[in-house]
């Protein structure tokens, strides 16, 4: 004997949707809505666990990070003072990445302060590889990455601010 979903040619039966969801379903924008929002929450839990990889990979191996670069020997104790600043720098990507998980999609005003200071961070990236050649691979590197932690929260808090309007 064989099962009723087992047999050949078996539907699993499916109930119609109730005429609330067709109304919401078929309401201009609906889809687009729903979209977006899914992709604002994504967008903003995968911002906030990247940064908190990258705080940790700084923090944690400042020497990997800096071995990348060019012309450095992350060993040459001379190199102490960049890798202590490679661990600060870490260490603040992890606090405002764990600020930005705690903080939640509603913190608007927490999210542009944060953009603010990644843009700050990457402008003064941008100076330290205008006057300083010997640091100017990791300086160069590290502003673009601020500059794209400071778009990317721009873009999503900004999306959030418009829409609590």
């Amino acid at each position: 004997m064989v099962c009723a979903p087992c047999a050949p040619g078996y539907q699993t039966p499916v109930s119609a949707p109730s005429p609330s969801t067709v109304a919401a379903l078929a309401a201009p924008g609906a889809s687009q809505n729903a979209s977006a929002g899914l992709l604002a929450r994504v967008g903003r839990l995968g911002r906030a666990v990247v940064r908190l990889l990258w705080g940790a990979l700084l923090l944690g191996a400042p020497r990997a990070v800096l071995r990348v670069a060019p012309g450095r020997d992350p060993d040459d104790q001379r190199e102490r003072r960049v890798r202590v600043v490679v661990r600060v720098l870490g260490a603040r990507h992890l606090l405002q990445g764990a600020a930005e998980l705690a903080l939640g999609p509603d913190a608007v005003a927490a999210g542009r302060v944060g953009a603010a200071v990644d843009a700050a961070h990457s402008l003064s990236m941008v100076a330290l590889a205008g006057f300083d050649r010997r640091r100017r691979v990791v300086a160069s590197t590290d502003a673009a990455v601020a500059a794209a932690f400071a778009a990317s929260g721009a873009l999503l808090w900004q999306r959030r601010a418009s829409r609590r309007r």
